[in-house]
């Protein structure tokens, strides 16, 4: 004959079912972080699509079309001889900067989804969860860091985004990590008000960025060499590339989970677009 078993006393029924509600709770506040954490990721991808896609009818539009007022157009080319001077970019910074005042450029990378303007603030902090318009969004934005000058003439630029899971921002730079995915994908292209880039990706590696020094200049011919030769070296592949000491590079970096604060890097060489 088995044993009764024991009878809930009231102080322990009381906290059996005050753990239950208090699991209940967290699983449901788990649930509403997660949805809005979804919906948050949502409305910073829409807004970034809606804006590549202005960019995008405006080039089609610059090739033909009629043009329509507010629209990020890119600018066509003088169709003859009298024709006025084309401007330094496809992408008109003139009417994106009326909508947005810190956008700097617009990346592109084809069959990826990074295709996002580029901004600097005052600091590194605030882009970081704030969309261009000043939305809160956990999305950021593709910011220029504070130490480089906007123009892009430093040495080396410094692009950070954020890696999201979906891919987004600069999600898929872990890709170049893949030497397949290098050859497929081996230039960017890089927009700017004083003029346009092809981005010539040379490395792609991991770092420390605790220690990572994250330079936009060296001082000097060997300091510069240097730094191309490590990074070339703890890249999986050879590109070809070699950057020399007149050459401006911009370099992307987002976050890495190989480590703690590890952070993966591109860089590239900036070659002027006639």
């Amino acid at each position: 004959m088995s044993a009764p078993k024991p009878r809930l006393t009231g102080a322990k029924r009381f906290f059996a079912v005050a753990a239950c509600i208090l699991c209940l709770l967290s699983a449901g506040a788990l649930v509403y972080l997660a949805g809005a954490e979804w919906r948050d990721r949502r409305a910073g991808e829409g807004f970034y699509a809606g804006l590549a896609g202005q960019a995008a009818g405006g080039e089609a539009q610059a090739k033909g079309e009629s043009q329509g007022e507010g629209e990020l157009q890119a600018k066509g080319k003088p169709q003859d001889k009298g024709a006025q001077t084309p401007p330094p970019s496809a992408v008109d910074f003139q009417a994106l900067r009326r909508r947005y005042g810190d956008v700097v450029g617009w990346l592109r990378l084809a069959d990826s989804p990074v295709d996002y303007p580029v901004v600097q603030g005052r600091n590194n902090a605030y882009y970081l969860d704030h969309l261009l318009d000043g939305t809160p969004n956990a999305a950021g934005s593709i910011m220029m860091d504070q130490a480089n000058s906007p123009d892009f003439s430093d040495q080396v630029t410094i692009l950070h985004g954020h890696h999201m899971a979906s891919g987004a921002m600069f999600g898929s730079l872990e890709e170049y990590a893949r030497e397949d995915y290098y050859r497929q994908h081996p230039t960017m292209e890089l927009f700017t008000p004083q003029g346009d880039y092809r981005v010539r990706v040379f490395a792609a590696y991991t770092v420390d960025g605790a220690s990572f020094a994250y330079p936009t200049g060296f001082g000097g011919e060997r300091e510069f060499s240097e730094f191309i030769r490590r990074a070339q070296a703890a890249t999986p592949y050879d590109t070809g590339v070699t950057p020399e000491g007149a050459d401006r590079l911009l370099l992307l970096s987002t976050c890495a989970y190989d480590y703690r604060n590890a952070r993966f890097v591109v860089l590239s060489r900036l070659e002027p677009v006639a």
